[in-house]
């Protein structure tokens, strides 16, 4: 039989609406939410994302910056390595904000994972790029080599504890045909 008169449709309906109100009872709503947050990551895969950062961190930004700086620094006016040109200097600058950053960087949680003497380093170098920032703006050498002694002393301080097969930093870890470069970048 076909419900077409508005009679048979009424009784249709009456016979659908109880179910569809039985439905209406069981929403959504009524079940738990799912969990849309990230697992919480366990502190020894944190330890690991921060050695596998840190070698990149030191390789990519803190060697580079900090063998200019240092560069500079230790010059031998003698020698005439320290740095003559405009552009020579505002090149140990540039590479004294990218070490002064990249010392912000090793101070992070986690990197610094709680280690107070971490942190001291790290702000050393972080305190040091800036103090030769400043005096290589102001093309002051003997304040440029007191930073640079301030930022060895604290590379060496880190490496000692943390990474002691690479106790000497870059500057003086690099190998004959890169110091000529190095010098390049100073001599303008």
């Amino acid at each position: 039989m076909l419900l077409t008169s508005r009679r048979a449709r009424g009784a249709g309906f009456a016979l659908v609406a109880p179910i569809l109100v039985a439905f209406a009872g069981c929403q959504p709503a009524d079940l738990p939410a799912p969990d849309v947050r990230p697992p919480p990551i366990a502190p020894a895969a944190q330890d690991d994302a921060a050695a596998l950062m840190l070698p990149d961190l030191m390789s990519f930004l803190v060697d580079p910056a900090a063998a200019v700086v240092l560069a500079a620094a230790e010059a031998d006016p003698l020698r005439a390595d320290e740095p003559r040109s405009v552009e020579a200097w505002q090149a140990v600058v540039d590479a004294a904000v990218q070490l002064a950053q990249s010392g912000r960087g090793l101070a992070l949680p986690s990197m610094a994972m709680n280690r107070g003497d971490w942190l001291a380093w790290a702000s050393a170098v972080r305190d040091g790029a800036v103090a030769s920032g400043v005096a290589a703006s102001q093309r002051d050498e003997l304040a440029l080599a007191t930073a640079g002694k301030n930022i060895r002393a604290a590379c060496q301080g880190c490496h000692q504890r943390y990474a002691p097969g690479l106790a000497e930093p870059v500057a003086a870890r690099l190998p004959e045909q890169e110091r000529p470069r190095a010098r390049a970048r100073l001599s303008g």
